[in-house]
């Protein structure tokens, strides 16, 4: 896999799951995800061919490092009172475009090409909007953020109050 596109055509089958502290999978959102949710690493990424959005990320973050090329991870999310729906994705630069590269969001999986920064943000947004249907009152609240690296196997709760600087090597 030497292109984002051979990339996302061998992601195609990876199923969205998600693995729990003692290694089983799950294809539900259940009460305690919050606590026993187990960030992957990207060799059981691949090993499983499976992992949330997050997990699948974490995954090609490790193959555009490998490649050298220039991207981010980000977060889209939106905190309500009672949940605080999100997803977290790549993003790339290649000639002057910009380029969504999805394969966990199904609906919007391929990768998008953009002419700017701002246009690529705007339709991720605006999707994220329809898809989570986010109200006009919400739309400002919604944020975008570059997503950290984690260790891995942390929970949510975990990352939640993980310490970047405590652990710095």
């Amino acid at each position: 896999m030497n292109t984002p596109e051979e990339l996302l055509k061998f992601m195609a089958n990876f199923s969205y799951e998600w693995m729990d502290k003692e290694g089983i999978f799950h294809n539900e959102i259940i009460p305690d995800m919050y606590e026993s949710y187990s960030l992957m690493s990207p060799e059981e990424v691949l090993k499983y061919k499976r992992g949330i959005c997050m997990d699948q990320s974490e995954f090609e973050r490790y193959w555009f490092e490998k490649f050298n090329l220039d991207f981010k991870v980000l977060k889209i999310e939106l905190k309500r009172n009672d949940s605080a729906p999100g997803h977290i994705f790549v993003i790339y630069r290649k000639d002057n475009k910009w380029y969504w590269f999805e394969n966990a969001w199904y609906d919007e999986r391929g990768i998008h090409k953009y002419d700017t920064y701002e246009k690529l943000i705007n339709d991720i947004k605006n999707k994220f909007s329809l898809c989570e249907k986010i109200t006009k009152d919400e739309y400002s609240k919604i944020t975008i953020t570059e997503h950290p690296k984690y260790p891995f196997h942390l929970s949510y709760e975990e990352m939640d109050n993980y310490n970047f600087e405590k652990y710095k090597k």
